[in-house]
């Protein structure tokens, strides 16, 4: 795991994912331990592609505090909803999964983190043209979750000023389950929520299943200019994913997902029910002479449910899309290539071509790479469809959206130092941006081309007991047309942090500062820049199996938003105890 700063430790099992029965012993600070093979995401795809693209990210936690402490991958938070965003693209084009079921809503496009953070999760963070998953459309970012369950029995229970956590799993031989609670307390006017989490899994040599249920409870912020907006949300998700993974050189999977929103305000109580379906098969051409290329197909069929007259109609729509890419990596020397090739087709916009092409030279001690992409995205229901209300309206004449992204970087290693640079440039056609009329109704339109482009950096040195880093974006954004800046586009953000280590013992800490940013598409009003920090302590304590963490964010108090009108917590506390025990015997 990279040295994200874990702020959620405490509540967290820090635990390590399987989908093999194959057990191996890990020596960590001198305590021997068995963990069955780790399976950080269900495929592949970051582990071949790695070498063509910005550095991938580990994270471990819960999604929403982790991804706000991960370099390059801003986090849209309005106190109990949050979304991530990469260089400077709306959330929408993050693809996002969670153990190979895609979760991005036909309704809006993307996925609301905090539903799973009642679990906890282990995951990978990518960003670049090979960022795609192994399902949906190619993306400029992709986030792939599942939850971590380590074999044997873990508790943990933590308190803190704004947030409660408590948490049971269990891992055996063929099966695992895992129970969650979390609730946060208000701090600002209808933010409070709480919820729980189940997952249960059974896996073997020829069949894995999951079943995960979450219900959340939660208060959802108005603008502080506009309390009447505040409300109220009840989620429902329900995950069941069906995999076969020893079909030879094949591989299948099979998922149904439900989710279900009730959202009420002081003018509104829509129901909203999304209920998606698909399947995923893959085949790897190595037995058949054609080592690194393999293809993948998938069928999704998503249908939204959101009947009421009487309030924010939308209507029963559905959509169904297929897709099939075809990938390839190679090798000569020290080089080493790779292609991409992309068709998708949706039920409602047709066919669409992508794909992807990249090169890399990779040395013992230095790497450098170059990659090229492309990426297309239907407009979600709620942009097609909103009914006009006093504040919002859909567009049905919104086109697709396309983006073409060149990446090219380098990376070096010696001893205890490492460094990397990249550079991007993107070209977005048809980006679709909500802005608000003369009539001040928020519609959704398509601006014909938006340039990104930035450079990101990061620079570290570990010295085992001591190590601290350094990452930095440096972004413009310019509205081709118009000149101006789109809305929520940071040109800068740095991210410090340092971590010190004695035996079982770990102190980390780290700082975050990120400049202003225009809120409206005429570049009229800002948000101001805002730095926060925060620190936490780990340690063992005198009992086998049971550790302590003690985390502090937003260490100075510091008052700053990710969005307009919703302030985000002062000084919170977190103090968590954990107890694991492993149960399972050493390979023979």
């Amino acid at each position: 795991m990279t040295p994200v700063l874990s702020l959620v430790a405490a509540i967290v099992f820090s635990t390590t994912a399987a989908d093999s029965l194959d057990i191996e012993l890990v020596i960590e600070d001198d305590v021997p331990t068995y963990y069955a093979s780790e399976v950080v995401v269900t495929s592949d795809r970051p582990v071949r592609f790695e070498a063509f693209s910005a550095e991938v990210r580990q994270i471990e936690g819960e999604p929403i505090r982790e991804l706000e402490w991960t370099p390059h991958v801003p986090v849209s938070n309005y106190g109990t909803t949050a979304y991530p965003s990469v260089r400077g693209l709306p959330v929408e084009h993050v693809a996002m999964e969670y153990d190979g079921v895609p979760l991005n809503s036909v309704q809006n496009g993307t996925f609301d983190l905090p539903l799973l953070g009642i679990l906890g999760t282990r995951g990978t963070v990518m960003r670049g043209p090979f960022s795609r998953l192994e399902v949906g459309t190619p993306a400029q970012a992709a986030v792939s979750l599942r939850t971590p369950i380590r074999f044997g029995l873990a508790i943990s229970g933590a308190v803190g000023t704004y947030e409660n956590a408590y948490r049971i799993g269990y891992g055996g031989k063929d099966y695992s389950w895992k129970f969650g609670v979390l609730s946060r307390d208000p701090y600002m006017e209808s933010t409070s929520s709480i919820g729980w989490g189940g997952e249960f899994r059974y896996a073997n040599p020829f069949v894995n299943a999951s079943l995960t249920a979450v219900d959340m409870d939660r208060g959802v912020p108005g603008p502080q200019y506009n309390a009447a907006f505040a409300g109220s949300m009840e989620d429902r998700l329900r995950i069941l994913r069906f995999g076969l993974p020893n079909l030879g050189s094949a591989e299948a999977t099979f998922y149904w997902t439900y989710w279900r929103q009730h959202f009420e305000d002081s003018f509104q109580s829509p129901t909203h029910r999304t209920y998606s379906t698909g399947a995923i098969a893959k085949y790897d051409f190595a037995e058949a002479g054609l080592p690194g290329a393999d293809i993948t197909a998938s069928f999704d069929y998503s249908q939204l449910d959101s009947s009421d007259p009487e309030n924010a109609d939308l209507g029963v729509h559905s959509r169904g899309s297929g897709t099939a890419v075809a990938s390839w990596v190679g090798e000569a020397g020290l080089f080493k290539l790779a292609a991409e090739a992309a068709g998708e087709h949706t039920s409602d916009f047709g066919g669409a071509l992508s794909g992807a092409l990249g090169a890399a030279y990779e040395q013992e001690i230095w790497s450098a790479w170059l990659s090229i992409g492309s990426s297309y995205r239907a407009p979600t229901m709620n942009e097609l469809y909103w009914p006009e209300d006093p504040w919002t309206a859909g567009n049905p004449e919104l086109d697709p959206e396309r983006v073409v992204i060149a990446e090219t970087g380098a990376r070096m290693s010696s001893g205890p130092w490492s460094a990397a640079i990249t550079y991007y440039s993107s070209k977005a056609t048809d980006l679709i941006v909500w802005e608000s009329g003369d009539d001040f109704i928020w519609r959704p339109s398509n601006q014909d081309e938006v340039d990104l482009s930035g450079w990101e950096i990061d620079l570290s040195a570990d010295f085992g007991v001591f190590a601290v880093g350094y990452s930095g974006d440096f972004a413009t954004a310019e509205n081709v047309n118009t000149g101006l800046t789109p809305p929520y586009r940071p040109e800068e953000q740095s991210y410090l942090w340092w971590r010190c280590r004695w035996g079982r013992v770990r102190v980390e800490a780290g700082v975050r500062s990120v400049s202003a940013v225009w809120i409206d598409g005429a570049n009229t009003e800002t948000l101001p820049s805002y730095t926060v920090a925060a620190a936490m302590v780990s340690a063992p304590l005198p009992w086998q199996g049971m550790s302590l963490d003690v985390g502090v964010r937003n260490l100075l108090n510091a008052h700053y938003e990710t969005r307009a009108g919703y302030p985000l917590p002062g000084q919170e506390w977190v103090v968590g105890v954990r107890f694991e025990a492993v149960s399972v015997a050493p390979r023979q």
